[in-house]
């Protein structure tokens, strides 16, 4: 039981990579060997994140396409 309260065993869950506390940050601890998973998630999100900024500006350029063409048919 000792193990868990060993601070210097402590991961930061925002940032992984970093031990808990690090430069002010409020993110919750996670234990050391949960690095692994928190990276995997934080990369699966990153992912999510691309993918659905990718997506809305396909669609905003679509959407811009096809307003041009209405422009130049109306004229």
């Amino acid at each position: 039981m000792w193990r868990l309260f060993n601070m210097d065993e402590w991961l930061c869950e925002d940032h992984p990579e970093e031990e808990m506390g690090h430069d002010g940050c409020d993110g919750a601890g996670i234990p050391k060997e949960a690095q692994m998973f928190m990276l995997v998630m934080q990369r699966r999100n990153a992912i999510q994140k691309y993918n659905n900024c990718k997506w809305l500006y396909e669609d905003m350029i679509y959407g811009l396409v096809k307003r041009i063409e209405e422009l130049e048919n109306a004229t």
